[in-house]
């Protein structure tokens, strides 16, 4: 079983010439906790696939994220040959 755990908090610094396009954005939004889910998935196995990334999502609002970020083919599923 694979463990979802709070790696870091990070912190963004915004340009000075930035700030004024920016500064609804960070008077308005709050902090959010990002799970990042690193995960195995079966190229082809669409439907497979969906259910692990339902269940990761499950574990990950569980332990209060808001967010959580998957790999980029990870419904159809993609095996690195390189």
């Amino acid at each position: 079983s694979e463990t979802i755990e709070t790696i870091a908090r990070v912190e963004v610094d915004v340009p000075e010439n930035a700030k004024a396009v920016s500064r609804s954005l960070l008077t308005t939004h709050s902090e959010y906790r990002v799970a990042v889910a690193q995960i195995s998935t079966d190229p082809g196995d669409i439907s497979g696939n969906v259910e692990k990334i339902i269940d990761y999502i499950a574990q990950a609002r569980s332990k209060g994220a808001q967010l959580v970020v998957f790999p980029e083919l990870a419904i159809p599923g993609y095996c690195a040959m390189d």
